[in-house]
């Protein structure tokens, strides 16, 4: 038993739920185990020795369950999503599955016997009591004998409710098959009700005529029951005329003329159709679908044994030589017609069609974050975006396939790509040191040297420049000094005066100085006449200025002293 998924033994009152569970690529290609599923496989093994009855022939019941799961891209040798097998030689244990409300995308595959779900009974008792399939969606899934769902020996299903088929295949030529369903047990399938009963509000798709695409039968019988049962769905029982043969209960399969056009199945053209006791002398073992126990073989093949789909190749230890690779590829062997690409576990990038990331796989364009279940520590958000998805701390864009607007940008920035208007600082997860600051601001986040203003895209006002200014931009009333990091020589002050600042430790700026003594007509130079601008009682940088300040200065310490000596005296 093996699967890449999850492998399930059940016991005595065994109960397993399965609610909301995604199931993403899970391929098993374990050519060695009988049962092989590409995610669940369920399965009970025989007892060495009689179970005996319980007291009152009390029933144990054991139970798994699929609530609203999706399983798309599963593959597996048995089964593409869920194998189950029940085998018990106990009277009373009973194995309840139900599979409700869950979708089968491109499951399966050409070297899967089924496509979907392959449920397999035990052969003395029939321990399926309880076998529903309500509710589920099945499109493009592949197997070689059923592209959907296979009630294999002894199973007696009790539900097949309100499913919905398209675009499901399979690919035997030489054995009875389905696209959409197969009962391999017309008599169990009656004692469930019949066909019309158990599959109750079956549902497939139409082509362009109105045609019904899937295939719904029964072994034995090369009738089609998939047009009626679909008719009967979308329509009154009236309106879709008689049930074709082998539909109604209790009908053997010698009362049904087999016609070939309906099955191009040749090996089911047989003068004995046998049961469980017919004897081999009377009628030899058929290829495929003989209920008898000594007609039943694994494939083992030999040097000798015929290549066909139900003995193909194995991957690995395949004695015969057509089976034989010409090549077992390395990453850097060449993809050409003597050495293709393998259909699973091809090392070479040219070969890999899926990506299933582990957590050292790189994030980039072929291989993108998956929605759920990604093992890298990148693509482990606290959210998954739609288009109204505020950005913030707790959902910021993602790197690859964010929906929403403000993260959609012309390029992807790495650390070396320059900030330009066409590559302008990202507002989350910019790599860039001009764009790594230690907070986000907001326009209230005041300008401090620990959150100065951002090279791009700051809020604030006091950031909000009409250009940005180089060290050759002259500084005008358009373009005046920014409060940090100016590069014009003008701008760059020792000091930065607020309103209550003394002229004598910040001497005043020639513009933007908010002191009330600063705010002149004027600002003179060295040069400047005193008539077109009078002196300035600090800082006046003209000579004839400094010297009637220092004359003014001198007059006021005599005039001082005498009043001092006035009032010694």
């Amino acid at each position: 038993m093996n699967a890449a998924g999850i492998v399930i033994e059940m016991g005595e009152t065994t109960n397993v739920e399965f609610l909301e569970c995604f199931f993403l690529n899970c391929i098993d290609s374990n050519s060695q185990s009988n049962y092989s599923s590409g995610a669940v496989c369920i399965f009970s093994m025989n007892s060495k020795q009689e179970t005996q009855s319980t007291p009152n022939n009390k029933q144990l019941t054991s139970s798994v369950s699929f609530t609203q799961c999706h399983f798309s891209g599963c593959q597996g040798i048995s089964s593409g999503a869920i194998s189950a097998s029940f085998n018990t030689n106990s009277v009373n244990e009973i194995l309840q599955i139900i599979v409700s409300e869950c979708s089968f995308i491109g499951c399966g595959s050409k070297n899967s016997f089924v496509g979907a779900l392959l449920f397999i009974g035990d052969i003395v008792n029939n321990n399926y009591e309880e076998l529903y399939i309500i509710n589920n969606n099945f499109t493009k899934c592949e197997g070689i004998k059923v592209g959907g769902i296979l009630f294999g020996e002894n199973i007696k299903p009790i539900k097949s409710y309100n499913n919905f088929f398209s675009e499901n295949s399979f690919k035997s030529s030489i054995q009875q098959g389905a696209s959409d369903i197969f009962f391999s047990s017309k008599e169990l399938l009656d004692l469930a009700g019949g066909i019309s009963c158990v599959n109750n509000g079956y549902k497939s798709e139409q082509d362009e005529y109105k045609q019904i695409t899937g295939q719904v039968k029964i072994d034995g019988f090369s009738s089609n029951f998939a047009p009626y049962l679909d008719c009967v769905t979308r329509n009154e029982t009236e309106q879709c005329g008689q049930i074709p043969c082998g539909g109604e209960l209790n009908v053997k399969t010698e009362q049904c003329e087999y016609i070939e056009d309906e099955d191009k199945d040749q090996d089911c053209k047989q003068k004995c159709v046998p049961s469980l006791n017919t004897p081999i002398s009377e009628c030899g073992c058929l290829p495929v679908n003989d209920p008898r126990q000594a007609c039943k073989q694994v494939c083992i093949p030999t040097k000798d044994s015929l290549i066909n789909e139900l003995c193909p190749c194995f991957l690995i230890g395949d004695p015969r030589s057509a089976c034989k690779k010409l090549c077992i590829p390395d990453k850097e062997t060449e993809v050409n017609d003597q050495c293709p690409c393998l259909d699973i576990g091809d090392p070479r990038s040219a070969c890999k069609k899926l990506c299933i990331p582990d957590k050292e796989t790189e994030v980039n364009d072929q291989c993108p974050c998956l929605d759920i279940g990604d093992p890298r520590s990148a693509c482990k958000k606290l959210c998954i975006p739609d288009k109204e998805t505020e950005v913030n701390d707790q959902c910021p864009c993602l790197d690859i396939g964010d929906p929403r607007e403000a993260c959609k940008t012309k390029s992807s920035p790495t650390a070396d790509t320059p900030v330009t208007d066409d590559n302008q600082c990202l507002v989350h997860n910019d790599p860039r040191e001009a764009c790594k600051t230690k907070s986000s601001p907001t326009a209230d986040t005041p300008v401090t040297d620990d959150n100065q203003c951002l090279v791009h895209n700051d809020p604030r006002d006091a950031c909000k420049t009409v250009s940005i200014p180089t060290a050759d931009t002259p500084v005008t009333v358009d373009n005046p000094c920014l409060a940090y990091n100016d590069p014009r020589t003008l701008c760059m002050k020792a000091c930065i005066p607020l309103i209550d600042t003394p002229i004598n430790v910040c001497g005043c700026l020639e513009l933007n100085d908010p002191r009330p003594q600063c705010q002149k007509s004027c600002v003179p130079t060295a040069n400047t006449p005193i008539n077109e601008c009078c002196c300035f009682d600090i800082d006046d940088p003209r000579d004839k200025c400094k010297e009637k300040t220092q004359s003014g200065i001198e007059d006021e310490k005599e005039k001082d002293q005498s009043d001092i000596d006035k009032d010694q005296i």
